[in-house]
């Protein structure tokens, strides 16, 4: 029987022997934390927004529109005190539009994305 805990992105599998095994099934996105990143950081940066504000509105969606393809994503929180999950919408790495939800896993949304492109 394994039990399952979410520790910032990194999974850590806990067996009742006692023994951990360290997974991390996605590359950005999941479980929540401080930075989110999709693809590898090369080019110019040609977009950046940052967020700030308090429950009840604690979810937005940055809508990266570029004249070149997205090469990088990054998203992060604002503080390490106010973890954030940052998800892909739509579009993403190689494509010109990329929609991306930043949630709160707390009463505050602080943080931001920027996208580098070709």
């Amino acid at each position: 029987m394994f039990r399952f805990w979410l520790i910032s992105t990194i999974f850590l599998l806990h067996s009742v022997s006692g023994t951990y095994l360290v997974l991390n099934p996605y590359l950005a996105g999941g479980a929540g934390g401080n930075e989110f990143t999709w693809g590898t950081p090369m080019g110019t940066m040609c977009y950046q927004n940052t967020v700030k504000s308090y429950y009840p509105v604690t979810t937005t969606t940055f809508y990266i529109n570029t004249a070149t393809n997205i090469n990088y994503i990054r998203c992060w929180s604002g503080s390490g005190l106010f973890p954030i999950n940052a998800m892909l919408v739509s579009g993403g790495v190689g494509t010109r539009a990329a929609n991306v939800q930043l949630s709160s896993l707390s009463a505050k949304l602080i943080g931001g994305c920027e996208a580098m492109c070709a």
